[in-house]
């Protein structure tokens, strides 16, 4: 592997294959280590983290704590698709909408510090108009795939108990925005273990990006959750990111697309950390599957990137980003019907 410089880009050479303006259909391209892109254009704008589950014990300080610090209170409520409880046990499991409403009033008046849902395996519509929305707040955590009797979260088991949050409404419409979060960064929004599907941001203006999720200035965290069939008219058809921190372990996005930017992934003015991601049969105008614009940071690792398709940047379309990383990334049969098949 090589490199050199091309005006303001940097070239990563594998091979014969260059990455940069690369249009080439059907090829495979296999990094290993680490490569980094670095630099610039423009992109439209509209208008680790530690686990929360690690018990470990940092407290080895003599002093006492103040009487006058605040405990710190974790409220947790369960949900089902027919719910219509109060949430507090499984047997009495609430409504997924409810159970938001109710941990978000108790995390900003502080009476909890930080919150969790355990939702049973089921599919959840944000409402019956493509206005609504499930919207997320700062230190809520939102685990899925439970049977509906388990005590810890470590019993639960994602793979088969499928928790899914679908954008498709009653009437055959859909949801602009599965997931929404808006300035959202003093504490971490945390989804595991979730599908976020069928969502359509096909309406003007904020409701033309983020058809799965859409998330300005906030903090996000997606851990085991995947992105299937979701839309935008323009930027971000599963997942949209302005400002704020993105952070990605063992994700997956297949078929999602947008009109103009990302059709996995669009990424403006923000940060995207990812250990551990499969992109599949995405499709945009640029960056089929991710397309980062101003970013400060994009780190990606670990990453398979197979059969996306744009006119630029069949897998990845980055410009102007400050730094991007690049390692452990697979790429096969991606296409661009312009330049660069794998990135551009």
């Amino acid at each position: 592997m090589s490199m050199f410089s091309k005006g303001n880009h940097i070239l990563l050479l594998i091979g014969s294959l260059a990455l940069w303006g690369c249009s080439e259909l059907g090829s495979t391209v296999v990094i290993g280590d680490q490569s980094s892109v670095d630099d610039p254009t423009e992109v439209v704008d509209p208008s680790e983290v530690s686990d929360p589950t690690d018990n470990s014990d940092a407290s080895d300080s003599s002093e006492p704590a103040s009487v006058d610090e605040p405990a710190s209170v974790t409220c947790q409520l369960h949900v089902q698709p027919d719910g219509s409880g109060d949430g507090v046990s499984w047997e009495t499991a609430a409504q997924f909408r409810d159970a938001i409403e109710w941990l978000s009033q108790a995390l900003v008046s502080q009476a909890c510090s930080t919150a969790e849902i355990w939702m049973k395996a089921g599919i959840y519509a944000p409402g019956t108009e493509p206005e609504d929305s499930f919207v997320l707040v700062s230190g809520l955590t939102i685990y899925g795939g439970f049977t509906g009797n388990e005590s810890t979260v470590s019993q639960r088991n994602v793979s088969q108990n499928t928790t899914t949050l679908s954008g498709l409404l009653e009437d055959g419409s859909r949801a602009y925005h599965v997931l929404f979060a808006d300035a959202q960064d003093g504490g971490e929004i945390r989804l595991d273990g979730l599908t976020v599907q069928s969502g359509g941001a096909v309406g003007s203006e904020r409701e033309s990006f983020g058809g799965g999720l859409y998330a300005k200035d906030s903090r996000v965290r997606l851990v085991d959750v995947s992105f299937i069939s979701n839309e935008a008219l323009l930027q971000g058809g599963g997942v949209y990111i302005q400002g704020g921190v993105l952070s990605i372990e063992r994700g997956r996005f297949v078929s999602n697309m947008a009109g103009s930017d990302g059709g996995g992934i669009a990424l403006v003015d923000a940060s995207l950390m990812v250990t551990g991601l499969e992109m599949i049969s995405n499709a945009a105008d640029r960056g089929g599957g991710l397309a980062s614009g101003s970013a400060s940071e994009v780190r990606l690792e670990n990453t398979e990137w197979f059969t996306q398709a744009a006119r630029l940047g069949g897998a990845v379309f980055d410009v102007g980003s400050a730094n991007f990383i690049l390692s452990q990334a697979k790429f096969e049969s991606n296409q661009a019907s312009e330049q660069g098949a794998s990135i551009y």
